[in-house]
């Protein structure tokens, strides 16, 4: 069962013709099989097996590996002198890493290129790559026909068969082809000797195996996450015999295309808190689209609210310093980046408040010969003005001071005991 996606609404690559059975072969320039960059791609090389067609002389060099404005451009690497005359091109994906292509050919016609020099037969060769289009479709770029190439196109070349000697009447070509790219579009050439023609028979040497395409087995990149941080990169491999890789978030399509270095990897900023789905599916298009198996591969990242924690407010008393964090703060305002609950950076505030120094004025103490006042833990009985410094009951305790008068008459004796932190006058007989 395949997952739903919303998709947009038109996938160009779609446009690109395909074929379960062989095209026509082109014989006057209207076919698209004339051209590398517009045949019609085969989504199994075995659609070619015991295919037949008579080739025939019209030439259209340009459409092959041809230097145009003079010049050899070779079709193959080491085959001087082979070059391309009237081409008939195929294209299809490799559905395993070796194949052989045999192509017989009898009753040639003597090509009219090389000036009617008596020459038969058939070349034929495998290319990755059509020069100056994209490595898979859509291929929408130049064919060949240009002034100059960097890398020449028989560079692309990854199984010919194209010697001069080769170049006879009723006999075979052989391309034997190692080390393919499952799911990889391959274009395949048959093309006449100066331009001679003939009838054809291609077959598939062994099997190739059935088209598909693997899925996605892994996501990398954070799970976890705070929103607003730096913006972070998921990455997925290339699965075996997929072309184009589809990012979803949500079940929207956020990124689509070639399954090369750029598209295997998404890079995003995390801006709102909440939880997501991250997926990824894999397609060859036009032979395996998106829509058919092999299903997604998905991910659940959360990412996190970054809400400031800021420490409780340190009290500390005149010429102190509050110890935050193993640092020392005198009073003042103070902000510092520290990671949250959550692992997320936050910016918190410090605030260190200096507690004043209380002067307090008792007053004054009227007492009688023998009598005393308490305060602060300590009884006073002779007259005279007092300044005594004491510490305050709650935290940060610091000093409070204390002024008061005591007089003393004669009278009674007794006990004046003062709570010098309520601040208020009691009197308690000796």
């Amino acid at each position: 069962m395949r997952r739903l996606f919303t998709l947009f609404p038109v996938l160009f690559f779609f446009l690109a013709p395909v074929l379960a059975q062989p095209p026509a072969p082109c014989t006057n320039g209207t076919q698209n099989t004339c051209k590398c960059s517009t045949s019609p791609i085969l989504c199994s090389i075995e659609d070619l097996d015991g295919y037949t067609y008579s080739m025939t002389t019209f030439l259209h060099p340009t459409d092959g590996p041809y230097k145009s404005g003079g010049g050899t451009q070779y079709m193959c690497p080491g085959s001087t002198g082979t070059t391309s005359h009237n081409p008939t091109w195929f294209r299809f994906p490799a559905w395993c890493d070796e194949l052989e292509l045999e192509v017989c050919y009898t009753n040639c016609v003597d090509g009219p290129a090389c000036f009617g020099g008596g020459d038969f037969g058939i070349q034929a060769a495998v290319y990755s790559d059509c020069f100056g289009c994209p490595d898979n479709p859509p291929c929408t770029g130049p064919s060949w026909e240009q002034t100059s190439f960097s890398p020449p196109p028989y560079t692309f070349a990854v199984g010919c068969d194209t010697d001069v000697p080769g170049c006879v009447n009723n006999s075979c070509r052989n391309v034997l082809m190692t080390g393919l790219t499952l799911g990889h579009i391959y274009y395949f050439l048959v093309d006449g000797c100066c331009g001679s023609a003939c009838n054809i028979e291609i077959n598939v040497i062994g099997s190739c195996g059935v088209p598909e395409v693997q899925p996605v087995e892994d996501i990398t990149g954070p799970t976890y996450i705070c929103a607003g941080g730096d913006a972070v990169t998921y990455t997925v491999e290339r699965p075996e015999g997929a072309t184009w890789l589809h990012w979803y978030l949500d079940g929207v399509l956020i990124k689509e295309g070639v399954a090369n270095a750029t598209n295997k990897n998404w890079l995003t900023t995390w801006t709102t808190p909440g939880t997501y789905e991250v997926c990824v599916d894999a397609s060859n298009p036009p032979c395996l689209p998106v829509t058919e198996d092999p299903e997604p591969y998905c991910i659940t990242v959360v990412v996190y609210d970054i809400t400031p924690e800021d420490p409780p407010p340190g009290i500390v008393c005149p010429g102190e310093t509050w110890s935050y964090n193993n640092s020392n703060f005198g009073p003042g305002s103070y902000n510092f980046n520290y990671p949250n609950a959550d692992g997320c950076d936050s910016m918190v505030t410090l605030v260190v408040i200096e507690d004043q120094v209380e002067e307090v004025d008792l007053g004054t103490f009227e007492l009688c010969e023998g009598e005393s006042v308490d305060v602060g833990g300590n009884s006073y009985n002779m007259p005279g003005m007092y300044d005594i410094t004491i510490s305050q009951q709650e935290e940060p305790f610091c000093d409070s001071i204390l002024t008061f008068e005591v007089v003393v008459y004669d009278a009674d004796a007794g006990t004046l005991d003062v709570d010098p932190h309520r601040f208020v006058r009691r009197i308690q007989p000796h």
